[in-house]
């Protein structure tokens, strides 16, 4: 910067950018900058420092889409009182996304959970649609097993000691809070005598078999976010030269774009 005998000015407030005949004119406190190209290199929402980027007014106000902001690579607030029940404990599994009845995309390791959102790097990389709502996530904390499988193994448990508390069936196979879920989830009471549960109960608990189901939060916080999800389209950028198609002498640059670094 030095060698091209360059200005450098920090610590000043943008507060507007607008196009003009011969490039660009920057309000930045109490100076008007004028420029022949501009580069929009704001980052995302939130950065280390826990600032709050401005990466949508300023494509906004040059005509540029943005796309839904969302956090990405982070915790999964999810909704019920399930989870608080699991805070502290982590396990071995596979997880999916699903939307719809469709699955978006299945991740596998080690889920962690909090009191009220589940971690882990496995959620972290089902987070940026996840984070947007609308959606589940299912635990499936015997993934080696197939449904078949888990099913004679939960109906076998359950037929050979008639007068053990439901809270047993799981004994051996998860953490005792773990088992309790799974159970609660079913609608069985962990006291009940595995001789008095339901056809009905039993039909749901082999359904649920070892996988649980937690509705996901819209999440717009993104104090735990490593990356910001969404930004500017990439359709309204050339990906050799990251200058804008309808507004030359325009670039954005990094995660002010659409794509989680």
């Amino acid at each position: 910067m030095r060698e091209l005998h360059a200005d450098e000015l920090c610590g000043v407030e943008i507060r507007r950018v607008r196009k003009t005949v011969n490039g660009f004119e920057i309000t930045a406190d109490d100076r008007i900058i004028a420029c022949k190209k501009l580069v929009i290199a704001t980052g995302g929402r939130a950065d280390y420092a826990g600032r709050a980027g401005d990466s949508i007014s300023l494509p906004r106000a040059l005509g540029l889409s943005v796309t839904q902001l969302s956090p990405s690579l982070c915790p999964v607030k999810v909704e019920g009182e399930l989870i608080r029940s699991l805070k502290g404990i982590r396990a071995e599994a596979e997880v999916s996304l699903i939307r719809s009845n469709n699955v978006i995309k299945t991740e596998r390791g080690e889920v962690q959970f909090t009191d009220s959102a589940l971690s882990g790097i496995c959620i972290f990389n089902l987070s940026r649609e996840a984070n947007r709502g609308g959606c589940e996530i299912h635990i499936n904390l015997l993934p080696d097993m197939s449904e078949s499988d888990v099913r004679s193994m939960l109906r076998s448990r359950v037929v050979r000691d008639p007068s053990a508390p439901a809270a047993e069936v799981f004994t051996g196979a998860f953490h005792k809070n773990i088992g309790l879920a799974l159970l609660r989830q079913s609608g069985i009471g962990a006291s009940t005598p595995c001789s008095y549960i339901s056809d009905k109960e039993l039909k749901c608990l082999l359904r649920n078999g070892a996988t649980l189901r937690f509705v996901c939060k819209a999440n717009g916080d993104f104090a735990k976010a490593q990356v910001t999800a969404g930004g500017v389209k990439l359709s309204e950028i050339d990906p050799r030269t990251f200058e804008c198609r309808a507004c030359k002498g325009l670039y954005v640059i990094g995660e002010a774009l659409d794509i989680d670094g």
